[in-house]
């Protein structure tokens, strides 16, 4: 009897928030359609990144940086003196962007405020992910060709050191509570861990049920990392041990993982037209909510921590007509200047 109610008590004490539990901040609304910001033009490569400090939403392109305001929705700027724009990471206390340029294997420094170029550094080949690591001040530039990450002081743009990498570095998140950077392994069903004191690769985690990860979020309060993988699962990951806990389905084609931490809501953007939107109702435990029906290839995606709201890049294509049956539908075609934002928010 006493370790029945000892169970029921504890069962309690999660409802309402012991540390660690999830009722504080959820919401039970489903997402739903807000409005459509057009930018035009072509998407080329383009990556979604938030300033919830200074309330701006950058879309990197192939020629350029397109700005939206996030409190009113609407296009705010454009910045075009960066050779070919690919990830970006943003350093809030210097009002600092860092830009990759894949082609160039280099990363052109930016100016918040001015929204001007100030320098361009080198890095390596393919850089493309870059991530602002808070702990220690540094920035993190994933190069896919070179198989490395360059660490950048946020301060000076020096370069601090470069890691190793054994497989093609993907999205990475940074763990500052336990001096961790980590980084999807796409070819090799595994996520990179990298120490960021002595900056260097302490080994890789497997993701079993998961396959081919690309999407990648931390809940850095639990320690835990949401993996979305092409398998279509959604992997749920210790990241003191590498342990797999949980495992959820979500859609076909997924690109962005996002975690909210007020509302422990998981979001995965996938080319299916869909985004799964998950709880993590424990530290240890995943369950789908929704699932959101968005657009055609809108799986690049962006969550604004203060509105809750999720953006969502893509583009319209042509009609296509059904195919002669044993003939293979061809790739559809997008239509010229109909790169656009999708903006979807829990109802009040």
């Amino acid at each position: 009897m006493k370790r029945e109610l000892r169970r029921i008590l504890a069962l309690l004490a999660l409802a309402v928030l012991a540390p660690g539990g999830r009722a504080s901040g959820q919401t039970n609304s489903q997402y739903y359609f807000i409005r459509q910001i057009p930018l035009g033009g072509v998407a080329g490569s383009p990556s979604l990144t938030i300033d919830a400090e200074g309330r701006r939403l950058y879309i990197t392109h192939s020629t350029h940086i397109d700005l939206v305001n996030l409190d009113t929705g609407d296009p705010c700027g454009v910045i075009s003196n960066v050779p070919s724009p690919r990830g970006l990471a943003i350093v809030p206390k210097l009002h600092r962007g860092f830009v990759s340029n894949s082609r160039e294997g280099s990363v052109s420094l930016l100016g918040l405020t001015t929204q001007a170029v100030t320098a361009n550094l080198k890095a390596a080949a393919g850089t493309v992910s870059m991530l602002y690591e808070p702990g220690r001040g540094e920035v993190y530039a994933f190069n896919t060709r070179a198989l490395s990450a360059t660490v950048l002081d946020a301060d000076s743009g020096a370069i601090v050191a470069t890691i190793p990498i054994p497989a093609k570095p993907g999205n990475a998140v940074a763990d500052s509570g336990l001096d961790r950077v980590y980084c999807t392994l796409f070819d090799r069903n595994e996520v990179a861990v990298l120490n960021t004191k002595n900056h260097t690769f302490t080994g890789a985690w497997p993701l079993k049920p998961g396959k081919e990860p690309a999407g990648l979020a931390v809940d850095s309060e639990n320690h835990r990392l949401f993996v979305g993988c092409r398998n279509k699962r959604l992997i749920l990951l210790d990241d003191h041990s590498g342990k797999v806990l949980s495992s959820v389905p979500i859609g076909a084609g997924v690109d962005a993982t996002a975690f909210d931490p007020s509302t422990h809501l998981v979001f995965c953007s996938g080319s299916d037209g869909t985004t799964t939107i998950a709880r993590a109702e424990t530290p240890d435990t995943l369950a789908v909510i929704q699932t959101l029906h968005t657009e055609k290839n809108a799986r690049l995606m962006a969550l604004d921590p203060l509105t809750h709201k999720i953006y969502l890049a893509t583009t319209d294509y042509e009609a296509q007509l059904d195919p002669d049956p044993g003939v293979p539908a061809p790739r559809p075609r997008t239509l010229p200047d109909s790169f656009k934002l999708l903006v979807y928010g829990a109802a009040p």
